[in-house]
């Protein structure tokens, strides 16, 4: 019983350490208010979702509101909602604390390139995603990157001719608080263990009196004082 106890509590443990550390996010842009479609009040999304800013000129489009666009050819990947920037060639998002990946659903007339950066400004990698569609019809492709320390992605290609959706990004890392899990597992796991101490000695052999005659024996100090002297036991 202690034994299935002990393997129950290490396998919660092991379960609990195996956990994510890092949490992924997920944007769908459904709840943009009015204010920052570019239909509606043309203003710039910003720091509008905690922990990120938008650069300038980057504002939502719906499928159902304020007339529409063409959603045919540049699709959400789900719902209604799709962002975009007609003005400049690279929409710029920042992350505040940093992240260790980030990703999107996009439509592009063109390759679209998408790079990440430290603090630093210091670039950490780059992904090119293909054309998907042809301005009359398209589809939705996912592109992510990953690296530590990102605090920015630039999204790269020709302006007003992309749309990206559903973005995913992983806040980075860190020491995580004990959980329910981990807590249940730890205190199964020592009962488990002060029960078998208890029990163990009843299943210790006993010592056989040979080979107690044949222990080693430490004797004093001898007069010449050159340490204990040891007898080794013999072979037989």
């Amino acid at each position: 019983m202690s034994r299935s106890y002990g393997q129950l509590g290490l396998f919660l443990l092991l379960a609990a350490a195996c956990r994510p550390l890092n949490a992924d996010i997920l944007l769908d842009f459904e709840n943009l208010p009015d204010l920052y479609f570019f239909a509606g009040g043309g203003q710039n999304i910003g720091n509008f979702y905690t922990g990120l800013d938008f650069e300038a000129n980057v504002t939502g489009l719906s499928v159902s509101r304020f007339g529409g666009y063409n959603a045919a050819a540049y699709p959400p990947h789900s719902g209604d909602v799709v962002i975009w920037d007609p003005v400049d060639l690279t929409m710029t998002i920042s992350f505040t604390p940093g992240v260790e990946s980030a990703g999107f659903w996009y439509t592009s007339l063109d390759p679209l390139t998408l790079q990440a950066f430290d603090l630093g400004a210091n670039l950490l990698g780059t992904v090119v995603g293909n054309p998907n569609t042809d301005g009359t019809t398209g589809i939705s492709s996912f592109v992510s990157i990953q690296a530590p320390g990102i605090q920015s992605i630039a999204i790269t290609s020709t302006p007003g001719a992309f749309v990206i959706d559903d973005m995913t990004y992983s806040s980075q890392a860190s020491t995580p608080e004990p959980t329910p899990l981990m807590l249940m597992g730890s205190v199964i796991f020592t009962l488990a263990l002060s029960r078998l101490k208890i029990i163990w000695p009843r299943f210790l052999p006993s010592v056989p009196d040979a080979y107690k005659k044949r222990s080693l024996d430490i004797q004093q100090p001898n007069t010449a004082g050159r340490g204990p002297t040891v007898r080794v036991p013999h072979k037989t």
